[in-house]
């Protein structure tokens, strides 16, 4: 489980992948993308988002 949404996540392979998994991260290596493929599943790439400042942030509670 990644804590925050602001870290730059990357899926490297280690193992087999059997079961059909959808993943959506900011990266996965190639071959984590080919496993997610060949198992049925489906990789998304996804952009990192940017922080809000603190007077954006309490724009948006507002």
């Amino acid at each position: 489980m990644i804590a925050t949404p602001f870290h730059t996540v990357k899926v490297i392979a280690r193992g087999e992948l059997t079961a059909k998994v959808t993943l959506n991260v900011q990266g996965a290596s190639k071959s984590v993308q080919e496993a997610i493929v060949k198992a049925g599943g489906v990789f998304n790439k996804t952009a990192t988002p940017l922080p809000k400042s603190a007077k954006e942030a309490e724009k948006a509670d507002k």
